[in-house]
């Protein structure tokens, strides 16, 4: 898995900042039997965003995009998808979802609507967060204004990461259990392609300098 999660941050790392929609994947494993699931639960999840959609903005601090067209009267917002042991929950992510953006860090919140039906998993809240403890303690700042990244870059700049699910929060019992897991992202396929596409020509260029 190491070797993957290298390929992922040197691929986004190579990324050109012109990738319009983002689309940053993740993956677990996790044990959900708290949550009645397996010890070995495969946890699989994206999310994707416009960098120019508007959001609920906070000067130079930070930015947040709520799943939301309501608030945002129509306007795109972010798209979000989630999959345990192969059952999709995504029609379940409720539209008070939210993505952030700090200087220092991006968080992905997804909020689930309560289950219906036997069996149906009762998790109530997942959340992905990546941040820079060396940029924060640095003074230097992995995101600027407060703006939506315009590609995957950002990757290897957030040396820390977690991916968190939980039961859901309610005012009598907000301590339900909550599993971490191991977490995997993926380049979107266009900037893979992209990738891909520069080290053909850049072979290229080399094979015709021998010549």
């Amino acid at each position: 898995m190491s070797s993957l999660v290298l390929l992922a941050l040197l691929c986004s790392a190579a990324a050109p900042a012109s990738a319009t929609p983002v689309t940053l994947r993740f993956r677990g494993t996790a044990d959900l039997a708290p949550f009645g699931a397996s010890t070995t639960s495969r946890v699989v999840g994206d999310v994707t965003w416009d960098p120019a959609m508007p959001c609920n903005g906070n000067g130079d601090d930070y930015s947040v995009c709520r799943f939301d067209p309501e608030a945002y009267d129509g306007d795109p917002v972010p798209v979000g998808h989630l999959s345990i042991d192969g059952v999709d929950y995504s029609a379940r992510i409720a539209p008070y979802s939210r993505l952030e953006v700090f200087p220092y860090d991006l968080f992905l919140e997804f909020w689930f609507t309560p289950p219906h039906g036997p069996g149906a998993l009762n998790v109530g809240r997942v959340y992905l967060w990546m941040w820079s403890s060396r940029s924060e303690a640095a003074g230097t700042p992995v995101f600027y204004g407060g703006w939506l990244p315009a590609d995957l870059a950002f990757l290897s700049r957030l040396e820390r990461r977690a991916l968190v699910l939980s039961g859901p929060w309610n005012e009598t019992d907000p301590y339900l259990p909550s599993v971490s897991a191991t977490t995997l992202f993926v380049p979107e396929p266009g900037v893979a392609a992209l990738l891909v596409a520069g080290m053909v020509a850049a072979v290229r260029r080399r094979g015709a300098r021998r010549r």
